[in-house]
């Protein structure tokens, strides 16, 4: 059976601040502002030993949706996301997640929950599965283009779990 948990080692990738075109929707005397997010494209490859069940390597690709920055060194965020196993042999999988980070220079930790969709090989049918998950990691940019993490995820519905680490790329 496919990796069921869609998110997984998709659900980390996210554009940093540094690469975020910031456009506040409230005074500057707000507590939180929402953000409009530009250049946020992410790609990613993901290597998971640790995986029950799932792909040892990934590809994947994020797009950050909405962003709100608070008053303090914190970024809550909704991204959708795809990615696919590599050798591919299911269709990709998609992922809708909210997360919150720690907003740091060096490194920013983070959790997260969200919902996807895998899929699995049931006889010789391909069928889609929706699925729910939570995460946490530590990203550590490396560039103004380039970072790394380290990524923990598990699906409660699906008893499945995956550590990875990672690098992804925001052009």
């Amino acid at each position: 059976m496919r990796h069921l948990w869609g998110m997984g080692v998709v659900a980390a990738l996210a554009a940093s601040p540094a690469r975020a075109a910031e456009q506040e929707a409230s005074s500057s005397g707000d507590a939180v502002a929402v953000q409009s997010v530009s250049r946020g494209l992410t790609f990613g490859l993901n290597l998971a030993p640790l995986t029950a069940g799932g792909p040892l390597l990934t590809v994947s690709a994020d797009l950050p949706v909405l962003r709100l920055k608070t008053a303090w060194p914190v970024a809550f965020a909704a991204r959708v996301g795809i990615s696919e196993q590599v050798p591919v042999s299911m269709p990709p999988v998609g992922s809708a997640l909210a997360v919150v980070r720690l907003e740091s220079p060096w490194i920013q930790p983070y959790l997260g929950t969200g919902v996807g969709l895998a899929w699995a090989k049931l006889d010789t049918l391909l069928k889609p599965f929706p699925t729910w998950g939570v995460l946490a990691g530590l990203r550590i940019p490396v560039t103004a283009h380039w970072g790394a993490r380290v990524e923990l995820t598990g699906s409660p519905n699906f008893q499945s779990y995956a550590g990875a680490v990672g690098l992804e790329f925001t052009p």
